[in-house]
Order: C-alpha cells, then sequence, then structure tokens
C-alpha cells in the first residue's frame, strides 16, 4: 500500500512538460510535417495538372479565334493556374485594370476574366483597319466601340473555355449584362479562396497578361471528375493518329492577284470575249482558311502561274 501512494505521488508531482518528453521523446518525432486539414490547398494540389491541361487546350483555341476575329496573328501563351485568397489577388500591383464578370450555369458559381486596356485600345484600332498603335492619352470610361471588341473578345474566350472544358464536363459560361458590376460582390470574404490561371497575348509588339478566376468551391462538386482525367491514360497511338488526321485536313488557300475598279457604265458595255486588262502584283499576301499568313512573290514554274513563299507574317513582319 506504501509503495502504490509513493508512485502516485511521485506522478502527481511530474508537470505535464516532463509527462510528454516521457512518452513522446523529441528526437523521435523531429522530422514530422504538420498539416492544416482546414486548408484547402492540400486538395487544390491535386486539381491543379488537369486544369493546366484543360487551360493549356484553351490557350490554342483562343488564340485561333481571335485571329479569325482580327484578320491578325494573335499568339497566346499559357503562363500557369495558382491558387490564393481574392483579397491578396485584388491587392496585388499590376493586375489587368478591365474586369469583366461571368456566371457558370452548370457549375452554378461567377467568376471574372482581366484585361489591360492597351490590349483593348490596340484591338479596337486593328479591328477598324488600324496598325494596332494607340495614343496612351484615353479618357478613363470605354467609348461604346471599346466595349462592344471588349464583349466580343470575351464571348470568344467564354465559347473557348466551354469547348475546353468538353471532355471533362459541361461548362457553359455567360457574360453579365453590366460591365461596371464591382467583382467583390461574387464573393462573400476577401478569405476566399481563388483559382487563377494566367496568359499572355501578344500582338505584334504589345504583350499583355489576360487573367480568368473562378472560385475553388465550384470545383468541389467535381473533384471525382477531374481526379479521374488526370490519371486516365493517354494511349499514345490514338493520339499519333488523330495528330496525322488533324495534318491531313484541308485547307482553302487563296491570294488576290488582281483588283480592279470598273464604272457601272464600263461593266454594262461588257461584252463575251472582251479582254480586261489587269496588272499582276510582284508579291501577294498568301491566305488559309482567310487567315493571312505569308508572303509570296509571283512567278511561273513550268508555264504555270506559282507563288514563291518569302516571308511568314507570324513573325511579327509587317505587310
Amino acid at each position: 500500500m506504501e509503495r502504490k501512494s509513493l508512485s502516485g505521488n511521485t506522478e502527481s508531482s511530474l508537470s505535464g512538460e516532463t509527462k510528454t518528453r516521457r512518452v513522446h521523446p523529441p528526437s523521435k518525432f523531429k522530422d514530422l510535417t504538420t498539416y492544416d486539414l482546414t486548408n484547402p490547398d492540400y486538395k487544390i494540389h491535386d486539381l491543379l495538372p488537369t486544369l493546366e491541361l484543360i487551360y493549356r487546350r484553351f490557350s490554342q483555341l483562343f488564340r485561333h479565334s481571335l485571329t479569325a476575329v482580327f484578320r491578325r496573328p494573335v499568339d497566346i501563351h499559357f503562363e500557369s493556374v495558382d491558387s490564393l485568397a481574392i483579397g491578396d489577388y485584388l491587392h496585388q500591383e499590376n493586375i489587368p485594370d478591365v474586369q469583366y464578370i461571368y456566371r457558370s450555369t452548370t457549375l452554378k458559381c461567377a467568376g471574372f476574366m482581366a484585361l489591360e486596356t492597351p490590349l483593348l485600345y490596340s484591338l479596337v484600332d486593328i479591328f477598324f483597319s488600324g496598325t494596332g498603335e494607340f495614343n496612351e492619352n484615353h479618357e478613363e470610361e470605354l467609348t461604346n466601340a471599346e466595349i462592344r471588341i471588349m464583349e466580343r473578345l470575351l464571348k470568344s474566350a467564354a465559347d473557348d473555355q466551354t469547348e475546353a472544358w468538353s471532355s471533362i464536363l459541361s461548362f457553359k459560361i455567360r457574360l453579365a449584362e453590366n460591365h461596371n458590376r464591382p467583382i467583390s460582390t461574387i464573393f462573400r470574404s476577401d478569405t476566399e479562396i481563388i483559382l487563377l490561371s494566367r496568359f499572355t497575348i501578344s500582338l505584334g509588339s504589345t504583350e499583355s497578361p489576360f487573367h480568368i478566376i473562378m472560385p475553388y468551391q465550384a470545383l468541389e462538386p467535381v473533384r471525382e471528375k477531374l481526379q479521374a482525367f488526370k490519371f486516365t491514360e493517354q494511349d499514345p497511338t490514338w493520339q499519333h493518329n488523330m495528330m496525322a488526321g488533324v495534318m491531313q485536313a484541308p485547307l482553302e488557300v487563296s491570294a488576290r492577284l488582281c483588283e480592279l475598279k470598273l464604272s457601272l457604265r464600263d461593266v454594262l458595255r461588257l461584252k463575251t470575249g472582251q479582254i480586261i486588262q489587269a496588272d499582276i502584283p510582284s508579291s501577294v499576301t498568301v491566305k488559309f482558311a482567310g487567315i493571312p499568313a505569308y508572303r509570296a512573290d509571283v512567278c511561273t514554274v513550268n508555264n504555270m502561274l506559282a507563288m514563291k513563299i518569302i516571308s511568314s507574317l507570324y513573325q511579327g513582319e509587317k505587310e
């Protein structure tokens, strides 16, 4: 009885820290890493590879769309997909100053796309047959023409996002009707986690960032689909055959060799067999599927009219 009492007194006299050291020696746990399971970063990390594949595909689709709309080579370079709090993003320096809200009717969420006004001014100038250069002394308010061009660009971005996501799930986007609505109204707090996809749009000598932002919580209901796509093995034979089929796709090649102006009187006087004289230019612009791609010299080969490629318009050369 005395031994038992003595032991009990000894244990009661030990401090809590001493007990912890006896049960858990420090050297045994010094290399352990602490995880905060309330922080969603560990879950977001698993989705990033799939999101990168999706937005790399989007950058290719968006490049073709802008090139077709503005009839000028446009390059879209995918940078990264990151996760951060919306408050941290909005307090960053040099974020794009034009931000436009969109809503996804399938994921039931709202996000926004962001671009810089210098890019918008260049696109407006190009759309109206300009060189893409702009006067830096613009008014703060966007003009109606600039708003229409911006909405056309963002509509293409929305459609291309839907296409890029289509292999995994339905992702339909609808642009907000009011472009002046502040983006702070679509987030509950500054600590809400967002997924930020960064791109660089290159138009001649102009480079500008383009951002796509969506809330992380929107992807929680479709996490299993995204992870299943990540771990799906790609058949190299199928990829090779698909690429071979794409490379064999027919394209319409065109070049304007002659352009004349005739009065209506002269047109009405034309008769069968009558010859119209025309000067063929020494060089022309070669288009593929209606998109300017090369400059070529006009020549003859084996008594047939031909074109000799001399330069690529995708290298930033002016016509």
